[in-house]
């Protein structure tokens, strides 16, 4: 079979015409691609795969928590092997037409486990880095306004605003005079979590854990607000 027509079995419906993502979006959706060709001819269900991505990325959080020095690298180009396979789920899924309820369950059920695992693990690799107590209290925060925030973002808004595809942030920026200002501050929000692979990279590799742990928490309380204040404004 042809690459093109490979490939383009792969794809979700309308995915080329999406721009909301970044550049390591992209290239883990493209080497998604690569990966998925052999898979085709292999025994494994989506599902399956889906839970290999996410013991993957479980793996991957747990070195980059307890690794010592340069050897989080390990930990996070473990991570980015996840994100990989976590496309190849879906690819398969659409290629063999096996997409399922259940499989969209499972992989939602994954994100929302390793998306505060990230960033718990960024918390205990800073407390390991120097036994402060502090930054198990920053651990903790993290622990609990990260699901929170992912709940904000993806569930709450669709009881407000049942006949809307826009998110919350964009029905209130529609609707305000500072529409590009807004929009802005939105991308420059959104921006630090979207790039949290690379910012964890610089810091492993400028050993400035403890900063990117304190600076992650502070983000994540002041996102919940900000979140709470749209939500709000948007109950009619």
């Amino acid at each position: 079979m042809k690459k093109k027509y490979l490939f383009n079995r792969f794809k979700k419906p309308g995915e080329k015409k999406n721009k909301n993502y970044n550049n390591l979006f992209h290239l883990l959706r493209y080497l998604s691609y690569w990966i998925s060709i052999p898979f085709i001819y292999l025994p494994f269900t989506p599902n399956q795969i889906t839970f290999f991505a996410n013991f993957l990325q479980v793996s991957s959080i747990i070195i980059i928590a307890y690794a010592d020095g340069y050897f989080k690298f390990y930990g996070l180009l473990l991570y980015f092997i996840g994100g990989i396979f976590d496309f190849v789920d879906g690819n398969i899924a659409r290629f063999k037409k096996k997409t399922s309820k259940k499989g969209i369950f499972y992989d939602q059920i994954g994100h929302v486990f390793v998306a505060p695992l990230f960033y718990i693990g960024i918390g205990v690799a800073a407390y390991n880095n120097n036994n402060d107590t502090f930054y198990l209290y920053i651990t903790i925060l993290m622990a609990m306004f990260v699901p929170i925030m992912s709940y904000q973002i993806g569930v709450s808004p669709k009881y407000f605003n049942k006949k809307s595809k826009k998110t919350s942030a964009n029905q209130f920026i529609t609707r305000s005079e500072n529409k590009k200002t807004l929009f802005f501050i939105k991308k420059l929000v959104s921006g630090f979590y979207n790039y949290k692979i690379e910012f964890l990279f610089f810091a492993i590799l400028f050993e400035i854990l403890e900063t990117l742990a304190i600076i992650s928490a502070f983000y994540f309380v002041l996102r919940f607000f900000l979140q709470l204040y749209v939500d709000q404004k948007n109950i009619s």
